[in-house]
């Protein structure tokens, strides 16, 4: 018989004490302390004889009752890998975390918590104390064009775009309807909180955009903050342009020919004030996916063809656009341009 340790497994210090969380199962366990040190003793496919004394067949049956532990007559008989273990047991974790969360919708229990978070100092929505190298206004949205269903119909998304320029009037429309606050809602204990065209967790508005013009008319390149209260971009860095974006997101050919690339992050405070719960982080993938819907059915719209893609570094994206990493994150890449081959947009180039 061969056996190895379990790969569904993870050790956790939350709580008191130390636990083992079986990511397959979702449970938590309080496992004691000589079965923890055993599974030390065993690693991958090995045979029985060859563990260490130190894990008898005493021991060996507690571990298998406990699922620590998987056996086999031959290492080729085990089990295929799973789409947990192909992702790795942290993806696994995260996952059966965020699964276990409750959420209270009514009655005191809720009353007790919204006092309890009310009472703390809310974060603010908005960034007013980054530093610009200068700070330029951008004009009102224009009017969407056509229905609803045909910006739906129409979106796809492009991997090869044309030299042409992208308007400013055209960016200041997307970053309009991405980003900016088109009403407000006053919600009680939790003051006055912007509304956007896009859904968000809890009306916490913890996405930023960051612009990284390449190519639209009207505006000088570099990387951009966009300020959704002044609907205005304040200029960060005239220098980085597409090499160092490029650099940060695995040289993804679509970014070679996109005229405007807005990256967007997320203040986790925002959030983490009124969810404090695992499931939270969640909601950040959400809350862009929501975002990058909305941009790209603008773009649609505007007669651009949109891109979107989470494939960049997080650590020198985010040292990019001057984050507080990671208490500030990455969250998507969107880009918007015209095609060039507006039949086929998402063959590469």
């Amino acid at each position: 018989m061969y056996v190895r340790r379990s790969p569904d497994i993870m050790l956790d210090w939350g709580g008191p004490g130390l636990s083992v969380y079986d990511t397959k199962r979702f449970v938590r366990m309080r496992v004691p302390a000589p079965l923890v040190a055993a599974l030390a003793e065993i690693g991958a496919w090995t045979p029985r004889s060859d563990v260490p004394a130190l894990v008898d067949d005493a021991t060996m049956a507690r571990l298998r009752q406990f699922h620590l532990v998987e056996c086999a007559d031959t290492p080729q008989t085990a089990r295929p890998a799973s789409t947990w273990e192909r992702w790795g047991n942290a993806a696994a974790y995260f996952h059966a975390v965020g699964a276990a969360a409750r959420y209270v919708t009514g009655g005191e229990e809720r009353e007790e918590l919204v006092a309890e978070i009310a009472a703390d100092e809310p974060p603010a929505f908005f960034k007013e104390d980054v530093d610009y190298r200068g700070v330029v206004a951008l004009p009102e949205p224009v009017a969407l064009p056509g229905l609803l269903t045909e910006a739906l119909t129409a979106r796809r998304t492009c991997r090869a775009f044309t030299d042409s320029a992208v308007p400013l009037a055209a960016l200041a429309t997307l970053l309009h309807y991405g980003f900016r606050p088109t009403a407000y809602l006053d919600a009680g204990v939790f003051g006055q909180v912007p509304l956007r065209a896009s859904p968000c967790a809890g009306g916490r508005n913890e996405i930023e955009a960051y612009v990284f013009a390449l190519h639209v008319d009207g505006l000088e390149s570099g990387l951009y903050h966009y300020s959704p209260r002044r609907h205005a971009l304040g200029l960060l860095d005239p220098a980085t342009g597409r090499d160092e974006l490029l650099a940060a997101a695995f040289d993804q050919p679509a970014l070679r020919t996109a005229p405007v690339v807005v990256a967007t992050a997320a203040v986790l405070e925002r959030v983490s004030y009124k969810y404090r719960h695992a499931r939270a982080y969640r909601l950040l993938g959400y809350d862009a996916g929501h975002t990058g819907q909305t941009f790209a059915l603008t773009a649609t719209a505007l007669g651009l063809f949109p891109y979107q893609s989470a494939a960049y570094d997080d650590a020198a994206l985010a040292g990019l656009l001057r984050l507080d990493f990671p208490e500030e994150i990455p969250t998507y890449l969107l880009a918007a341009g015209h095609a060039r081959n507006p039949d086929a947009p998402g063959l590469p180039g």
